[in-house]
């Protein structure tokens, strides 16, 4: 990536974006993962070269499912620096191509009486997905959650159906509306979470503000690091502060600080086929506070043994049991 010399920022966030795009695809793609986040932050332009970079790559899938794509034989690629006629024809034929893409776009936006085009998009019960819209923004899907995404003629339409995600909008954008359970609205720029939890929406704007809009019309502006939930039957409360280590379950840990013990051990069961149980009542309102990662309850069990003196049983199932440990 560029060391920035001679270079305005917005001039050299193209290169640097590509150099981003290959990295985030290696085998060691997750460990950059927050150094990517840190980039695209620092400058709107690196956010928008990244977005695009994005979103063109989506569309590149197109060619690829075409029997023109599947063709492809890279071998023959020295032909295109050698002959300046073949570089005329294949320029002609891609710009007929985007051509004809565009018709039939048009003609499916312009007919009356069409249906918009939904998508469906869901991570399995135990991993967490990410996947890129149309329009470039990147949504990740926590364990178990699912969204609906309708193409209208005015844009992406998302409606959050279960579970927690957390959406990626460049800045500058007009910013990206989620429909969420109860009828209420999120509208936002940024990075923003959005979670249904039972009847409750939860709301965390990481970076930018995000707007919360109830049924009844009122708005609720919750500022960056901050959240705020909506009851239906309360309306919008302000939450205050969330704690950055919030930010990494999209990385696969899971942060608490002075949570209920029952509420981690449930978070922890949520990642994994190898459960936790304490038939204790009282064990369940233990606090605890740390880090952990949430695919390693052979790691947690025996620190939260260790933390609250319990006592720990793996049965032949592969259930981990914390009791208290019965006094002589």
């Amino acid at each position: 990536m560029s060391d920035g010399r001679g270079e305005a920022a917005g001039d050299r966030a193209p290169a640097d974006a590509e150099g981003w795009f290959a990295r985030m695809r290696g085998s060691d793609a997750s460990q950059w993962a927050d150094d990517l986040d840190v980039w695209r932050a620092s400058d709107p332009e690196n956010d928008a070269a990244y977005a695009r970079l994005l979103q063109r790559w989506d569309q590149s899938a197109f060619l690829t499912n075409t029997a023109l794509g599947r063709g492809r034989d890279l071998r023959r690629a020295a032909i295109w620096s050698r002959r300046p006629a073949v570089r005329y024809a294949v320029i002609a034929a891609s710009l007929l191509l985007f051509a004809a893409i565009g018709v039939l776009t048009m003609g499916r936006l312009g007919s009356p009486g069409t249906p918009p085009a939904i998508h469906e998009y869901a991570s399995s019960d135990r991993a967490v997905h990410t996947v890129t819209l149309a329009d470039g923004a990147r949504v990740t899907l926590d364990a178990g959650a699912a969204i609906a995404v309708t193409d209208a003629e005015t844009g992406l339409q998302v409606r959050l159906i279960k579970g927690r995600v957390r959406f990626h909008v460049a800045r500058g954008d007009a910013g990206l509306v989620v429909t969420a359970p109860n009828g209420t609205l999120v509208t936002g720029e940024g990075q923003f979470d959005v979670a249904q939890d039972d009847r409750f929406v939860r709301v965390v704007a990481w970076r930018e503000d995000v707007v919360l809009s109830g049924p009844d019309g009122g708005t609720t502006r919750i500022a960056s690091g901050q959240q705020a939930v909506f009851d239906p039957a309360h309306g919008v409360s302000s939450l205050g502060r969330v704690e950055p280590g919030e930010l990494g379950w999209i990385r696969g840990m899971l942060s608490f600080d002075r949570a209920r013990l029952a509420a981690a051990i449930a978070a922890i069961n949520r990642y994994n086929s190898r459960q936790i149980e304490f038939p204790d009542r009282e064990i369940g309102e233990f606090r605890i506070t740390g880090a952990f990662r949430a695919s390693d309850p052979d790691g947690f069990a025996p620190a939260v043994a260790d933390m609250f003196s319990l006592s720990l049983i793996k049965r032949p199932s592969g259930t981990i049991v914390l009791t208290v440990v019965k006094k002589a």
